[in-house]
């Protein structure tokens, strides 16, 4: 059931959010359980996600709309969510494979030229981080308080690197008064473009340890949109990963995410991996692309990471004042500071690893 009053619902986006969950679970992933029906694939959709039982919207009164989804409960199955931030190679490889399954669908689809798909992606609600009507809404408020945050942090501290000094004035200059405008650019449709979670890390994911195997399944797809698969991927990898084992894992995963990628689309379609159809998903182009679009992992870790950071009773205070008025400076002022010191750190250490990966280079473009 949605939270909230009639205010703070339009302000959330969570209308458009929820509705597209249920979207989501009635129609999309039931057509991707069909067309992958006697495909012999290695992987079983059934994993991705909870069992589901109800799944729907209804018109409470003229204004007012809920959504109802009951799911199996996981945790009577063993699953649980992993209470720290930063998680283990044996999650992110488990991570990096569902996403390329989920995925690997909607690519196999678009090769195909299936319509039904087509369509199936035009009646999502379109999830704008900016809103069409100009209004102020929950992307505007986050993006504001964490760019402000960052721009203050980074060019404040101390004996940085000249080119990441450069890189924040560029993109302090590109975001100008509304970062939403370039996180919009990260929606740009493009050869790569498929469903995403939207919301893919730690927080919405539930772990299952049995022996040595582990097991996984994905919740909470409000933020599901049609996009770039980075959307998933610089989510976790700069939220989840902690910064002192980027270094050996980064490029690590990347490869693994578009060989597994590859290797399901053609399981798939019954393709080898040299088809000319699969010619623009090449490594090269993945990396390119990730290069133009990683830079929104950045800048989610700088919005998020500052909550997921603070001591359970600042992120309770922090979550509270957000609800009660997002537009508030009380919200606005406590926002700034949240996680203290500890988030600001961190908040330096991954604007150093987006400048020396290349991902501020959009933004001289």
């Amino acid at each position: 059931m949605l939270e909230g009053n009639e205010d703070f619902r339009k302000k959330s986006k969570s209308y458009i959010q929820f509705q597209n969950e249920i979207y989501l679970y009635e129609k999309i992933l039931p057509f991707f359980k069909n067309f992958l029906k006697n495909k012999e694939t290695t992987f079983n959709p059934d994993n991705w996600i909870p069992k589901t039982y109800v799944n729907i919207c209804l018109e409470t009164s003229n204004v007012q709309r809920e959504t109802i989804l009951v799911q199996e409960n996981l945790k009577a199955s063993g699953f649980s969510t992993f209470e720290k931030l930063y998680l283990t190679e044996s999650h992110f490889d488990l991570m990096i494979d569902n996403l390329a399954q989920f995925h690997s669908v909607s690519l196999a689809l678009k090769i195909s030229k299936n319509q039904k798909f087509t369509n199936l992606v035009k009646n999502l609600k379109p999830l704008s981080f900016e809103d069409p009507n100009g209004e102020k809404c929950v992307y505007d408020v986050l993006h504001e308080i964490s760019t402000t945050r960052l721009f203050k942090n980074v060019l404040e501290a101390q004996n940085l690197d000249e080119k990441v000094l450069r890189d924040v004035q560029q993109l302090q200059r590109k975001v100008g008064s509304s970062p939403v405008k370039l996180f919009d650019t990260f929606r740009e449709i493009d050869d790569f473009s498929v469903i995403v979670h939207g919301d893919f890390n730690r927080n919405n994911l539930m772990f299952k340890q049995d022996s040595n195997f582990l097991e996984m399944r994905m919740i909470d797809f409000q933020q599901v949109r049609f996009a770039s698969p980075c959307l998933d991927l610089a989510f976790f990898m700069y939220v989840n990963i902690d910064p002192a084992e980027r270094n050996k894992l980064w490029e690590k995963l990347l490869l693994k995410y578009h060989e597994k990628l590859l290797t399901y689309i053609t399981e798939i379609l019954k393709i080898e991996k040299d088809d000319f159809r699969l010619k623009p998903l090449n490594l090269e182009n993945f990396l390119e692309h990730c290069k133009k679009k990683f830079l929104y992992g950045l800048l989610i870790t700088v919005s998020f990471t500052p909550w997921l950071i603070a001591p359970q009773a600042e992120t309770q205070k922090v979550g509270k004042l957000f609800q009660a008025n997002m537009f508030d400076v009380k919200y606005r002022e406590f926002a700034l500071h949240v996680g203290g010191e500890k988030a600001n750190r961190r908040m330096v250490e991954d604007v150093q690893h987006a400048s020396r990966m290349g991902y501020f280079d959009i933004c001289y473009e």
